[in-house]
């Protein structure tokens, strides 16, 4: 097992107006402190949340994908899963373009439970430069989907706009009726995707 934990992780640029560039964290810890401190806080505290919008693990990490990890509470409510989408897609053409080649690209796609619509998109690097697109079913079906290249935050927001006015469209009562999967392609494994929705597809 390595002796250390070595993650690289993303906050969102709009939490705050005053500091509107993405926040981009890499972190070297020693293993077992670091699993220690996050179990009692993610066991034991009523109001955690993890303070990142996402987190992918190094490569020497990988067997241990999900053992001791401990992703954001399930959204309950619209405003929760609203709020962790627009912070999500709004870091991560920003951070993704830090971190090329280690971790260059995500894709996600979020899905009606038991139904057939969907959207999706990606974040990645191209021969022509970074591009991000996004697709509802009927779009991918028509395979005429929106297309961004040189990402940056505002265009992640603009995203995240357009899948939640799609996915409102699908007059679901809560956000516990999607799903959520999410990967990157890179040299560093997805082991958060901070929404709070049930990992999988419909």
């Amino acid at each position: 097992m390595p002796a250390a934990v070595v993650e690289l992780s993303g906050a969102s640029p709009i939490r705050s107006a005053a500091h509107p560039r993405s926040q981009l964290r890499l972190a070297v810890r020693p293993r077992e402190a670091t699993e220690n401190d996050e179990h009692q806080r993610a066991e034991w505290g009523d109001d955690w949340e993890p303070p990142y919008s996402w987190r992918a693990v190094a490569p020497a990490d990988r067997s241990l994908l999900g053992m001791m990890s401990y992703p954001r509470r399930p959204a309950a409510a619209w405003e929760g899963f609203e709020r962790n989408l627009r912070e999500t897609l709004a870091t991560l053409p920003v951070d993704l373009a830090v971190l090329d080649p280690y971790a260059w690209d995500v894709t996600w796609i979020i899905s009606q439970a038991g139904g057939d619509e969907f959207v999706q998109g990606y974040f990645a690097r191209l021969d022509s430069g970074r591009v991000a697109t996004f697709e509802t079913r009927a779009a991918a079906e028509a395979d005429h989907g929106l297309r961004v290249p040189h990402p940056t935050a505002q265009d992640g927001l603009h995203v995240a706009e357009l899948a939640l006015t799609e996915i409102r469209s699908w007059g679901l009562p809560g956000p516990a009726g999607l799903r959520c999967e999410a990967w990157t392609d890179g040299g560093y494994r997805l082991d958060e995707f901070g929404l709070g929705l049930t990992s999988g597809r419909a």
